[in-house]
């Protein structure tokens, strides 16, 4: 079984490594997907599981549990206006693509109808600690350090446009958690990504084209309508998982333990720890204990 929560070739350039990654989807394997979006990219495109029949058989779909947050009219009025930037500057997160966001951002700062007097400009992900960098001569990202989740559950409803990139097939989750708290958020479309399958997730996602004039024609979106607190509100609630009991549907559970409670013989050895199937069945089973999970089978020879 193979839990797919992005295409990884889009983690690195075109070298070894990603021929490497992208012939490990040929295996012979079970495709258990992180949200629909990313499934359909695999089908759109004839990948995995998708590259031959039987497909459905063989993979199932969960959406990841995002943070739950309580935004309120109070957390949106009578204060200082914020902007939200997920700034990653790290390598490892190149596909954040935080050069465009700051591009974006600067220039909105310099942009003639921007009122700068009324904004701060806020980034965080990063795990390079507290800093500050200049948009202009008057304006400043502060680079807030990294939090624990309790701290960053608290503070991300007291922001008001959120800036969430990624040039890969995934929707992300932090763009699901600025939307569930109540920002306008801009994110971009990529592929099947499109900005209707992205506003049918949140109607507080602004999907944007990954280019400069898409990005602040996005943020300018989502500055005009920062005073609509009541559309803020009801796009903050929206049909997500918030606890991983309800990440797995009950037809994607039956897949699952299906799948691992008979398992077809692969043509490549498994090594795999004493116990450790059975472990896994457990609790794919929820904690439940069929009878068919415990059916003996013949070791696997080592090399």
């Amino acid at each position: 079984m193979f839990m797919v929560q992005e295409y990884e070739p889009y983690f690195l350039p075109m070298n070894t490594i990603a021929a490497l990654f992208q012939q490990s989807y040929r295996f012979p394997q079970f495709q258990l997907f992180s949200t629909p979006l990313l499934r359909d990219f695999f089908k759109l495109n004839r990948i995995g599981v998708f590259s031959k029949p039987g497909a459905d058989k063989n993979h199932a779909v969960f959406r990841n549990a995002i943070q739950k947050f309580k935004p309120s009219t109070n957390d949106m009025r009578d204060r200082e206006r914020r902007i939200l930037f997920y700034a990653r500057p790290e390598a490892h997160a190149a596909r954040n693509m935080f050069e465009l966001g700051m591009m974006a951002l600067a220039e909105l700062a310099r942009s003639p109808d921007f009122d700068a007097d009324k904004w701060k400009f806020y980034g965080m992900g990063s795990i390079g600690g507290a800093s500050k960098i200049r948009l202009t001569r008057d304006v400043v990202l502060e680079m807030m350090p990294k939090t624990d989740l309790q701290t960053y559950t608290q503070r991300l409803p007291h922001h008001d446009v959120g800036l969430s990139l990624m040039l890969t097939p995934h929707p992300s989750l932090v763009p699901l958690e600025m939307a569930s708290a109540g920002m306008w958020t801009v994110t971009n479309t990529f592929e099947n990504k499109t900005a209707e399958s992205l506003r049918d997730i949140s109607t507080n996602l602004i999907p944007v084209e990954p280019t400069l004039e898409g990005v602040v024609a996005g943020l300018k979106d989502a500055i005009s309508r920062v005073d609509q607190y009541d559309k803020r509100l009801q796009g903050s609630r929206f049909n997500w998982p918030t606890d991983w009991d309800d990440a797995f549907s009950p037809a994607a559970m039956k897949k699952i333990v299906d799948f691992l409670s008979d398992r077809p013989t692969l043509s490549v050895p498994i090594r795999s720890p004493p116990n450790g199937l059975d472990s896994v069945r457990a609790a794919a089973a929820g904690h439940h204990r069929p009878a068919a999970l415990y059916h003996r089978r013949k070791p696997v020879r080592e090399p």
